[in-house]
């Protein structure tokens, strides 16, 4: 039985959680149209449907249905105007179409009307959409709140020590970018994030630290619940690689450099840039390896031969 088949059969039932247990059989939009229907004629006397509005307006994005998405929580919302679960979700929604105006509107709405029932993706979100339009003084006091309803307090101290690098004040910056490693120590990502907003001012400390986490990331489990697998495999490419352009470009240590560009390429074998750096490092210091430079150049010309030539003329 299809996910919402089940909750249009048992709608007092079926929570949230639940509804996600069910098949990820797609259902077709003619029956979304017709659960939708029976659900927001539910939701007038049981308030609880709320909750399966928001998994009806995931299926239609799943089918591509946009439209219909906003417009189950624009119904919804003219039944319970004042639900901060409502428009939180809903500016959620419209922030992710990139349109921050509507998605701001709703999600302060939320807010204002009780931040403590939003969740931590309202306030997690609308933070980092007010960094993004540099409010950076409701940015903080947004994270702030999540973090006094312990809503991913680890991320929000990372964006907090990034927007206070930013503004130049590394003490209280450290301050927060240590509370977040003690919260989940393991997040290698936020650690990069840290040492490459550093870098600009700091070129020192930003790569100690970007180095770091380049290694911890190719040697240890990642846990960011913001990544999938696959996002985290390439992240450990790229930085590795940024890495290795610093060393080699910045610090002027081809030899260490070397180490980066070997873990980048065990990750991303067809990472065509990391080839050429790689071979243009082989063939400098006490004992080039001219051999295996000419490898590496034809493996990177073999995978892409256009940006092979490309790569070529730019760095050498």
């Amino acid at each position: 039985m299809h996910k919402l088949t089940k909750l249009l059969a048992f709608p007092k039932q079926l929570t949230y959680v639940t509804a996600f247990k069910f098949s990820n059989a797609q259902i077709s939009f003619e029956e979304l149209n017709k659960i939708s229907v029976q659900l927001l004629q539910e939701l007038k006397s049981n308030q609880d449907v709320i909750e399966q509005i928001v998994v009806l307006s995931q299926q239609y994005l799943e089918i591509e249905r946009v439209e219909e998405a906003i417009n189950i929580y624009i119904e919804a919302l003219k039944v319970y105007p004042n639900s901060a679960r409502l428009n939180c979700k809903l500016g959620t929604l419209f922030v992710q179409l990139e349109e921050l105006e509507e998605g701001v509107k709703y999600l302060e709405k939320g807010i204002e009307i009780d931040y403590t029932e939003m969740g931590k993706e309202g306030l997690v979100g609308l933070a980092s959409l007010y960094k993004m339009l540099n409010q950076n003084d409701k940015a903080l006091e947004t994270y702030m709140k999540s973090i006094e309803l312990n809503y991913l307090p680890s991320y929000c101290h990372q964006f907090i020590a990034l927007l206070y690098a930013e503004q130049q004040k590394f003490d209280i910056a450290q301050d927060h970018f240590q509370k977040s490693l003690e919260m989940n120590p393991n997040d290698f990502a936020s650690q990069w994030a840290y040492g490459e907003a550093i870098f600009h001012y700091d070129q020192q400390k930003g790569i100690k630290i970007m180095r770091e986490a380049a290694e911890n990331i190719a040697t240890k489990k990642c846990e960011n619940q913001f990544m999938q697998e696959d996002e985290v495999q390439d992240m450990i490419s790229s930085m590795n690689f940024r890495v290795g352009q610093i060393l080699q470009h910045i610090s002027k240590n081809s030899e260490e450099a070397k180490k980066f560009y070997r873990v980048c390429l065990k990750n991303n074998p067809n990472h065509v840039e990391a080839h050429v750096q790689y071979a243009s490092c082989l063939k400098k210091g006490e004992q080039p390896n001219i051999e295996l430079a000419e490898y590496h150049l034809q493996k990177a010309k073999e995978i892409d031969p256009s940006k092979f030539q490309k790569k070529l003329t730019e760095w050498w």
